[in-house]
């Protein structure tokens, strides 16, 4: 019997490490002891896909994982659209279930670039959502400023203030909303703790 337990563990322990390794990366993924967001400044990927974010989108928008410029490193993420509709918008996401630190306040941090943004203005989404999916905790930067027109990187900060202990999971979202034009890009996402 403990034989078997010993096997099983053993099992469990190489399958977690599989899992968890990040085969494919063209760089190294350093997120530093204090950054909550994995692969934040997308110097890791392959396939085209940084490691850890997921394109999402309606309609005509276009997404890219480039080296067209960038805030930190040689890449970026990249969310382009031409006609501005009330129906289509576009994200880039990650998922974010380790640990989240409760009750402090942490900083999230963005480099973001514009070029000829208008309309609603680029934004970046943060919720949390407890074991049930129900939202616990939300904030945005499109509530204190408009990232509209043209300019170069420059980096953006906002305080998360105490995250509850219902939280099982940060949502992260770059966004470019509906009713926008233009181009964003994002960079070195980070949310320090």
């Amino acid at each position: 019997m403990f034989q078997k337990v010993v096997r099983l563990l053993f099992i469990g322990v190489i399958t977690l490490s599989l899992i968890s390794c990040d085969e494919g990366t063209s760089e190294p993924v350093d997120n530093g002891p204090s950054n909550m967001v994995l692969n934040s400044t997308f110097e890791g990927g392959s396939d085209g896909e940084p490691t850890y974010w997921t394109a999402h989108q309606t309609g005509n928008y276009q997404l890219a994982w480039t080296t067209e410029t960038a805030g930190a490193g040689s890449y970026s993420l990249k969310i382009s659209n031409n006609t501005a509709d009330p129906d289509s918008s576009a994200y880039w996401y990650q998922n974010q279930c380790m640990y989240i630190p409760v009750n402090q306040t942490v900083t999230l941090k963005a480099k973001i670039k514009l070029d000829n943004v208008v309309g609603t203005g680029a934004t970046i989404v943060i919720i949390g959502n407890d074991r049930e999916y129900n939202i616990q905790y939300y904030a945005t930067t499109l509530s204190d400023l408009a990232l509209t027109g043209t300019h170069d990187w420059q980096e953006y900060s906002m305080q998360l203030e105490n995250f509850n202990n219902l939280i099982l999971c940060l949502n992260i979202y770059l966004v470019l909303p509906t009713n926008t034009t233009g181009t964003v890009y994002f960079d070195d996402v980070r949310i320090e703790y």
